[in-house]
C-alpha cells in the first residue's frame, strides 16, 4: 500500500450513539492476511453543537 488512504462515511442513524469501525487489511494471494491498522470513532461526539 502506497500513498495516502481516505475513508469518506455517510451514514443515518436514529440512535443517540453510535460507533464506527473500520479495518484495513493486506490479504497475501496465499491467503495470509495482515492488519495494517483500524480504527473506532463515535459519532455521539462529532458534532457538539448538536444534542
Amino acid at each position: 500500500v502506497t500513498g495516502p488512504i481516505t475513508v469518506t462515511l455517510f451514514a443515518s442513524s436514529s440512535a443517540h450513539d453510535t460507533d464506527f469501525t473500520g479495518k484495513l487489511v493486506d490479504v497475501h494471494p496465499d491467503g495470509y492476511a495482515r492488519n495494517l491498522t483500524d480504527g473506532i470513532i463515535r459519532a455521539r461526539y462529532r458534532n457538539p453543537n448538536q444534542p
